[in-house]
């Protein structure tokens, strides 16, 4: 490996990661945490309130990308809603950041690739590129659901094992 490559994997792993702990940093039930510390001091805390100044200033900045995927109507009854719902995340800009996600990594990933194949010469044929960036436009769609996916069983795994717990109590 030379020194460009290096540099084109670091780029692509500080990307990467960056999206992955953003989603993470995103989506962590905070709420919750909120909601003990205002019953411990007595106060009743703003649902709406919680989360930083970056978070809702990410949630406007991504409002206009989150159009491209976000239902028009139905989002009430949809199946969508129920598994945030089951993943924990109420708050009211998760599915507005959620569907931005889902539009900039399908931009994203295949924009880096062809970043990384117009520099550096690819040895593959035209067709065989055509299908690289169609399979990285649909993981960089899908994976958001994956990511959500987990967070559920996560949280369904937490549950049950804390069941027992809660009924010994």
């Amino acid at each position: 490996m030379n020194t460009l490559q290096l540099v084109y994997l670091t780029l692509i792993f500080l990307a990467a990661s960056g999206v992955v702990f953003g989603l993470i940093g995103l989506f962590t039930p905070s709420e919750t945490q909120e909601r003990l510390k205002a019953i411990a001091g007595g106060s009743v805390a703003d649902p709406s309130a919680t989360g930083g100044d970056w978070q809702k200033r990410i949630v406007k900045l991504t409002k206009p990308v989150a159009r491209l995927a976000v239902p028009d109507e139905g989002w009430e009854a949809s199946g969508l809603r129920t598994r945030f719902m089951n993943a924990g995340l109420r708050n009211p800009s998760a599915p507005g950041l959620f569907f931005a996600t889902k539009a900039l990594l399908t931009f994203v990933i295949p924009g880096l690739f062809m970043l990384y194949a117009g520099i550096r010469t690819v040895p593959f044929g035209a067709n065989a590129v055509m299908f690289g960036l169609l399979f990285l436009a649909t993981l960089g769609y899908y994976l958001p659901n994956v990511i959500l996916s987990r967070i559920i069983a996560l949280r369904q795994r937490d549950l049950f094992e804390a069941f027992p717990d809660a009924m010994h109590l």
